[in-house]
């Protein structure tokens, strides 16, 4: 029989198995990772993760992110084991559920093997492949000597950022990209100062008047075969300051960085939708490592 409940940090060591197990091309994720995926303050540090068991086992489990007008099921996975269409179809009625208290108007999330049984469950319940994530890898070194800034610009490092004015940089720049919510001031303090920030790859770029016209958030972590990678965790450019090459100083910056402190890897990830930004990492030496298909379904009008 299976059952559906909320999450236990004992539950870690069997949903790290199975998100192993159906990685398919996606990422295979570490213990960390997956730990601040389903206990970060956007999914209420856990309590917005609902986990399937069958006789007593793990079978699955999903999270959940609802904005305006959005709402995102991720992680979500359910292994590749006897009871994977199962747990995905129950865990897809607990969303559903979600969903409709919640009044969004669809759901997202992403797959990597497309041949998976989550997948399967996926169709059948009528969601689509809409665009797909690819993840970006590569050498530090050499890395590429930094362009300085434009002369009405300088430099902010990670530890004089004003976090509100770097809050409604990423909030605007971000407004349009899909799988993006508005940033909360909590998340900022949290992407800032978890034990995982990269402060050196970090950085804004401010005018003459104060004001913050481009940024780069950094991550530092290692991947689950251990390699570690200085990670583009946000890049973006207001409206107005756009066409200037700023997104390329802040990344060649945080490359630099990177093969400073004996990072041997870079990685970013970019959705397929955002040219411009695969563009600029393609040319500094990014190539996809993989890729993983996002899928929207559970149309129904906002209340």
């Amino acid at each position: 029989m299976m059952t559906v409940r909320g999450f236990d940090p004992g539950d870690l060591p069997a949903l790290l198995a199975l998100q192993h197990a159906e990685a398919g091309t996606a990422p295979r994720l570490t213990l960390a990772e997956l730990r601040t995926a389903l206990q970060d303050a956007a999914r209420g540090h856990g309590a917005q993760v609902r986990v399937a068991h069958v006789g007593g086992l793990v079978a699955g489990a999903a999270g959940w992110v609802v904005g305006p007008g959005a709402m995102f099921a991720t992680p979500f996975m359910t292994g590749a084991g006897p009871h994977a269409r199962a747990a995905a179809e129950r865990l897809l009625a607990e969303l559903r559920a979600v969903q409709a208290a919640a009044g969004a108007p669809w759901i997202r999330t992403s797959t990597g093997d497309p041949s998976s049984a989550r997948a399967a469950a996926l169709a059948a319940a009528g969601f689509t492949p809409q665009f797909e994530f690819l993840d970006l890898v590569r050498a530090t070194t050499p890395a590429p000597a930094p362009t300085a800034p434009p002369p009405d610009l300088h430099l902010v490092a990670a530890g004089g950022l004003d976090r509100e004015r770097l809050r409604a940089l990423e909030n605007e720049t971000f407004a349009d990209v899909p799988n993006a919510l508005p940033m909360s001031a909590a998340q900022i303090d949290e992407a800032l100062d978890e034990p995982g920030a990269f402060s050196a790859g970090t950085g804004a770029l401010v005018d003459e008047r104060g004001e913050y016209v481009a940024f780069l958030r950094a991550q530092r972590q290692a991947d689950a075969d251990g390699v570690e990678h200085a990670v583009v965790d946000a890049v973006g450019v207001a409206a107005a300051a756009r066409g200037r090459g700023l997104g390329r100083v802040l990344v060649e910056r945080m490359l630099a960085a990177a093969a400073a402190a004996g990072i041997p890897r870079a990685g970013a990830i970019i959705a397929s939708t955002n040219p411009a930004s695969l563009a600029l990492h393609q040319a500094l030496g990014f190539t996809v490592r993989h890729r993983r298909q996002v899928w929207q379904g559970g149309d129904h009008p906002a209340r």
